[in-house]
């Protein structure tokens, strides 16, 4: 028979991906708890996450890390174990490839994964304002406001403008009470005027702004429309009175009459 040469074969191994872990740092204004999450290569996170991943590998002496939102990538030498890492602060959805070489081979392929970023969304306020129709002396106001993870401050604003005044009216503010950590609430606030010794002719001005908890950008905040109380003149409010007097004095009478019959 006829035999060949004798040849050696040397295996090569391809670079393989064993584990691919995240460790997940939240913002510490969301009050959340870090997690870590196994196998996981796909993300969804609050925006101002830091993800710092923990790469198991095969035959692999280096990864190169590209992530849609750097201009360059990161080359990642082993560790111990063939472990590799690397961590970035995540405040948009970025994609991001892993690309496993050793000094033979390659991956058949890149791997790739898209990390899914939500924003801290702005606040939400609606206010129904109720006002002392006949002393002009007091506000009721109520309403709700609304965010994804709390709020820092709620205010009211206003301005007199006087009758008489010919200066810019100076803007005021003060706190409403509300509670910090709950995402959805009502707030009520009666507001007593007579500190502001308004007369007739005056207008008040006012709105209520709220602002949020982020702790990523800075708090952001929403206002009110503004809304403005008139009080008419000594005349009209007599006359208002007068009005109101004779028509609960007629209802007693109209009862009174009733009782009879």
């Amino acid at each position: 028979g006829f035999f060949s040469q004798e040849y050696d074969i040397r295996i090569i191994n391809k670079p393989l991906i064993g584990d691919l872990n995240a460790q997940l740092h939240f913002p510490n204004y969301l009050g959340r708890k870090d997690e870590y999450l196994k196998n996981v290569g796909n993300l969804n996170v609050p925006e101002g996450t830091r993800i710092v991943w923990d790469i198991n590998c095969l035959y692999t002496d280096q990864v190169r890390v590209e992530m849609s939102h750097e201009s360059t990538p990161t080359i990642l030498e082993a560790g111990l174990m063939n472990g590799f890492s690397f961590s970035t602060i995540a405040n948009k959805s970025f994609q991001y490839k892993l690309k496993l070489v050793n000094d033979k081979a390659k991956a058949d392929g890149d791997l790739e994964y898209t990390v899914n970023v939500a924003p801290d969304v702005m606040p939400k306020i609606s206010v129904v304002p109720v006002k002392d129709s006949s002393l002009f002396n007091y506000i009721l106001l109520g309403g709700t406001i609304e965010d994804d993870y709390g709020f820092s401050s709620l205010r009211v604003f206003y301005k007199v403008l006087r009758k008489s005044q010919v200066t810019k009216a100076v803007t005021y503010n003060f706190p409403i009470r509300f509670s910090k950590g709950n995402n959805y609430q009502n707030f009520y606030l009666n507001w007593l005027l007579d500190s502001l010794h308004l007369s007739s002719g005056d207008k008040l001005e006012y709105y209520v702004k709220v602002w949020d908890n982020d702790g990523v950008n800075g708090p952001k905040s929403v206002s009110s429309e503004t809304y403005l109380l008139e009080l008419p003149s000594e005349r009209t409010i007599a006359d208002e009175l007068r009005s109101k007097k004779a028509e609960t004095s007629q209802n007693l009478s109209n009862s009174h009459s009733q009782s009879k019959a």
